[in-house]
Formats: C-alpha cells, sequence, structure tokens
C-alpha cells in the first residue's frame, strides 16, 4: 500500500501578491506554524434541465471555481505578526533594536497573498491557492487552552504543483502567548473580573456572483474589501453594576485584550465601543455571570482606526514584499 500523507509532515507558506494574483518576480514566502489549514478549492458539478427524449441525465455541468476555509494558528508574539501584516498589511515599525513595535491599523486597501500547503506522499504535491485574503480573524482570551486565531479566508483559484513555489522560505522566531498572559482593560482600567473575552474581525470582502468575469475559466477576478466590522463578547463576573449600566446606558468606553510575556505583547485596542444590553440570567445556585457583547466603531479618536493593533517584539520588520 502506498504511503498515506500525514499532516505533521505538511507545512504552510504564505507569501504577498503585488497585484490581486500577481506574485512578484522572485516570490518569498514564509513558513508559518499552523494548527489545521482549511483553505482549499472546490468547483460544483451542476445538474442542468435539458431535455434529451429520456428520463436519463444529461451531463453534468461545471460551476465556478471558489477557494476559501478557515486557517487555526497558534497566538505568538513574532510570527503572529504575519497574519496581522496579512489582514491590515505592512505596519509602522519603529525602534532601532529590540525591542521593535509594530503598529497595524485599518488600510484603505487590504493586501493580498498566496498560501502553499505540502501534501508529503511519495511525490509531495504543493496545492497553491492564489488570490488570497483574510475574510474575518476570531481571537479569543481565556480558559486554560490554547491561546488561537481562526483566520477565514477567501482566495480565487488552487493549482498542483509538485514544486514549491520558494524552495527557500524565511522562517520567522516563535514565541507563543498563553492565555494566562492576557489582561483585558475597559475605559482604562484593568477588569479583574473577566474569565475572558472574544474579538471578531471582518473585513467586508465583497464575494459575490460579480466578481466572476467572462472570459475568466470560472476564476474570482477580484475580491474587494469593505467596510470592516469589529464585534465581541466581553464576560465578567457579576460583581457590581458598573459594565451592565453601561450598557443599559449606552456609554461609550474603550477596550483592550493585551497579551504580555515580558518584554513582547500583543495589544488589540478599541478606542471607540458600546456594548449591547443584555442583562444576567439566573441559571442555579452557584455565581452570576454577565455576557455583554459589544461593538466598535471609528467617530472621533484620534488613531482615526476602528482598532489598533500593536506588536512588540524582536522581529525587525513585517513590510510586505522586503
Amino acid at each position: 500500500m502506498a504511503k498515506r500523507a500525514r499532516g505533521y509532515q505538511s507545512t504552510l507558506v504564505l507569501g504577498f501578491e503585488d497585484d490581486y494574483r500577481i506574485p512578484p518576480e522572485t516570490p518569498a514566502g514564509i513558513l508559518l506554524p499552523f494548527n489545521t489549514n482549511g483553505l482549499k478549492s472546490s468547483r460544483e458539478k451542476n445538474t442542468p434541465a435539458t431535455i434529451f427524449n429520456s428520463r436519463n441525465p444529461v451531463e453534468p455541468f461545471d460551476g465556478n471555481t471558489t477557494a476559501s476555509g478557515d486557517i487555526v494558528v497558534p497566538l505568538d508574539a513574532e510570527a503572529f505578526g504575519w497574519w496581522l501584516a496579512a489582514l491590515f498589511g505592512a505596519p509602522v515599525t519603529t525602534g532601532a533594536s529590540a525591542p521593535y513595535s509594530h503598529v497595524f491599523k485599518v488600510p484603505d486597501e487590504q493586501p493580498s497573498f498566496w498560501v502553499e500547503k505540502k501534501l508529503a506522499i511519495a511525490s509531495p504535491v504543493y496545492p497553491l491557492v492564489d488570490g488570497v485574503k483574510v475574510a474575518s480573524m476570531s481571537i479569543s482570551a481565556g480558559g486554560s487552552g490554547e491561546a488561537t486565531a481562526s483566520i477565514t479566508c477567501e482566495g480565487a483559484n488552487e493549482t498542483m504543483p509538485t514544486s514549491q513555489r520558494d524552495a527557500s522560505p524565511v522562517v520567522p522566531a516563535f514565541d507563543r502567548f498563553s492565555n494566562f498572559m492576557a489582561a483585558l482593560k475597559v475605559g482604562g482600567t484593568e477588569v479583574a473580573v473577566s474569565p475572558g473575552c472574544t474579538l471578531e474581525l471582518g473585513a467586508g470582502l465583497d464575494t459575490g456572483e460579480d466578481n466572476f468575469c467572462l472570459g475568466g475559466g470560472g476564476i474570482r477576478g477580484d475580491l474587494p474589501e469593505g467596510i470592516m466590522s469589529v464585534s465581541g463578547t466581553a464576560r465578567f463576573l457579576f460583581t457590581s453594576g458598573t459594565f451592565l449600566d453601561m450598557a443599559m446606558n449606552g456609554t461609550e468606553t474603550s477596550l483592550e485584550l493585551k497579551w504580555t510575556k515580558g518584554a513582547k505583547s500583543l495589544s488589540l485596542m478599541l478606542n471607540e465601543l458600546q456594548f449591547a444590553r443584555n442583562t444576567p440570567a439566573i441559571e442555579g445556585p452557584q455565581g452570576v455571570s454577565l455576557e455583554l457583547p459589544f461593538q466598535a466603531y471609528h467617530r472621533a479618536h484620534a488613531a482615526n482606526s476602528v482598532i489598533v493593533a500593536t506588536l512588540v517584539n524582536n522581529t525587525a520588520s513585517y513590510a510586505i514584499g522586503a
């Protein structure tokens, strides 16, 4: 029996494009750690309604090609910066030496990239999806499980090369964050009674049928970004009415979720948000908890970005195409 491909022998390489579906003349890949990679292509076989003098079905026809899926990655202080660059574009970096500070904000245009994975069979293949953009990113803090981010990607087409696009990809440093390293601030004050918080970042990508053009072979010709959405849910032990009052009154506040590991840190700062009203339920004799969904926005804050992600680490640059 031929050897079956093993997941542990797989790799994930990401490389940025010069323009949508146009790689640089010399593609530069980045070998990134991951937990699962569900990004793949699909194309439906559609059933025609054609009648041909029989009850037998006629030959099916192909639909458009799509590529999408979730990639789950560990949250860390170094390699994760490339996923932030995939969502926000290159950051503004300061510091003449480590630690460097990288500040990511919502860009006018979102970068596109390619993702290659390795399927380790006797003659390995390297499925490659191009024209990829981050559609959404979900990050949670709290509990004793692994700190991860789930990244939903949308792409254009997938090919099956038998060689790597970049045979010597960059291997970034990796320095894992743990959930116990996370802290939550609301209104600038650290909260000691929050078991956890979840952030949902959406790029508003247009995945509609109008992006499939005649002559394009059923492959998406464009993937324009839209309005960025930032929402989530914060959980609190119900020890006072402070946060519930904010929700009931529609009070504007700020929220910062931050992981700190020595001199390294990752801060996700929402400068303007409101909690949604969601009064606590009594579900038994034990302690009462409060879950407050929230939505962030930009109205007047000087940051001019609905979210500001600041990564402090030893990586000198996340410049795209460098």
